[in-house]
């Protein structure tokens, strides 16, 4: 069962974000470093303040309520999300009159980010009950949508007017998360026994205020993990050039489709390291530092061959416009070493019942990571964003590391 999970896991990050990581390079090819530099800066934010209304921070703990056979969970979560998604929309009409952001794709932007949490929260189903192929499934088919539709725009298939391709983009999105979300609902109605969201009033609102308690931790850790994640966007597009973010997001998005690897171990085994710690904390132990020894290898060898070939694969994929993008991504191969068990370690706070710790760890390599960018960017452009995370990712895993050790070693006592 693990192996065969961990196959369509593969198949899942392999096939999604390999399609994603092409759905970008079509972006950049298309909008230009300027254009392409709006969008994604754009998209950081709505992301940002999703994270906050749309996830909830509910990923993690909605499977491991489903996989010990909670199934009343889901209904609970569904409605939290209604309540986060529409709080979260008014604070982006808000934020996007403030930014002077354009409205039209932030709002077609906002509608794919909540469509997406409440496809991730199908996932959770998934991957609770063991069912991954149809994760795999649902991820690559509406990926293959998104492309289609950008490879239209692309060939002048469909010919849209140059002002318009923003908001064609922004389109896509919020299509091609519509029909994942379709596809996704279709399949968890076969694995839940009751997925009706029209339940007694009493019963929901009993099993939203138990749910928002567990999740509370993780609920902060979502706020400051995201922020932590795309402030550096944020921060390069208000403190420096949209041309310097769009150099630093081509570099970013060719690290960043190298996470499978993490991505797959991390979400298969993560259940399995659930139960192992409940039932043998000296065997978890033992499992613990086998994946992550495995983590470890892979980043050594993934940075060493993104920073070997920098040079060579920037313009192969986006053109000499963005040979800027060669030296950052230079820099970044040196995150990768620490990002890679970085996966592992921080989830392994929330197996080891050390939520609030996830919680702190996340505010701190937020603020640091801040704090960092503040310093760099306005010295160093995208270079002191790519110098910002390396600094921060080292940080959150070593630190994460030094918790988990020194917990497991009080239980072993």
């Amino acid at each position: 069962m693990l192996f065969r999970n961990m196959f369509f896991q593969a198949v899942a990050q392999v096939g999604g974000n390999g399609l994603l990581f092409l759905v970008y390079i079509l972006l950049a090819r298309m909008l230009g470093p300027a254009l392409y530099g709006t969008f994604d800066y754009t998209l950081s934010i709505v992301q940002i303040t999703g994270k906050v209304f749309f996830d909830l921070g509910l990923i993690l703990i909605v499977t491991h309520e489903i996989s010990t056979a909670n199934d009343r969970v889901y209904i609970p979560s569904f409605w939290l999300k209604i309540i986060g998604g529409l709080a979260g929309t008014a604070l982006l009409i808000v934020i996007g009159y403030a930014l002077k952001i354009p409205m039209p794709l932030l709002l077609l932007l906002t509608g794919f980010a909540v469509l997406m949490s409440f496809y991730n929260l199908n996932v959770c189903v998934f991957r609770a009950k063991g069912k991954m192929e149809s994760e795999a499934v649902s991820i690559i088919s509406q990926r293959i949508i998104l492309i289609v539709l950008l490879v239209f725009l692309y060939f002048k298939i469909i010919d849209i007017p140059e002002s318009y391709k923003l908001e064609f983009c922004g389109s896509a999105f919020f299509f091609y998360a519509l029909c994942g979300l379709a596809l996704a609902g279709f399949y968890v109605r076969k694995y839940l026994s009751n997925t009706s969201i029209f339940q007694n009033i009493s019963t929901i609102g009993n099993g939203v205020k138990e749910l928002a308690k567990k999740s509370f931790p993780l609920i902060g850790v979502g706020i400051f993990g995201y922020v932590y994640n795309k402030i550096d966007i944020f921060l390069l597009g208000t403190l420096s050039t949209k041309d310097q973010v769009g150099y630093y997001n081509a570099a970013y998005r060719i690290m960043e489709a190298s996470f499978l690897i993490p991505l797959v171990i991390t979400n298969t085994v993560f259940p399995r390291l659930s139960m192992t710690w409940i039932k043998d904390k000296i065997s978890f132990k033992r499992e613990f530092l086998k994946y992550v020894s495995i983590l470890v290898i892979s980043g050594i060898a993934v940075a060493a061959l993104l920073a070997l070939l920098s040079s060579l694969i920037i313009p192969i994929l986006y053109g000499d416009k963005f040979l800027p993008s060669v030296k950052l991504l230079f820099m970044l191969a040196f995150a990768v070493f620490f990002i890679y068990p970085g996966y592992l370690v921080t989830q392994s706070l929330v197996i080891l019942g050390k939520s609030t710790y996830y919680f702190a760890l996340t505010v701190f390599a937020t603020c640091l990571n801040i704090l960092i960018n503040l310093y760099l960017i306005p010295r160093y452009g995208a270079s002191g964003a790519s110098l910002a995370t390396i600094i921060t990712e080292a940080a959150v895993t070593l630190t994460g590391s030094i918790i988990i050790f020194k917990t497991i070693r009080n239980k072993n006592k």
